[in-house]
């Protein structure tokens, strides 16, 4: 299993175990993944830290259900600054 796949299985499971998102797949059977980002019940922040600079791999990880991607050599401060930032961004910080 690849980051991508796990990422699409962690995104599964917090729609599984969320009332709020069960209650709206009532509604609308074929949820994605952006619906998912929305739910303030249950969001595991996900950030990609890969080698693989190429192009599209930052659509990849966005596509399925990562939050970012930062790509290696990862400097402390960037590391840093980029976790002080989506903790204040989930508002745990």
């Amino acid at each position: 299993m690849d980051g991508y796949e796990a990422t699409r299985r962690i995104r599964e499971w917090e729609v599984e175990n969320c009332d709020l998102c069960q209650a709206t797949q009532e509604t609308e059977p074929k949820m994605e993944c952006e619906t998912v980002r929305a739910c303030p019940h249950c969001h595991l922040p996900i950030v990609a830290v890969t080698a693989d600079v190429m192009k599209g791999t930052h659509e990849l990880c966005f596509s399925a259900g990562m939050d970012d991607y930062i790509p290696k050599v990862l400097l402390t401060a960037i590391f840093h600054g980029f976790i002080s930032c989506t903790l204040l961004w989930h508002g745990k910080y």
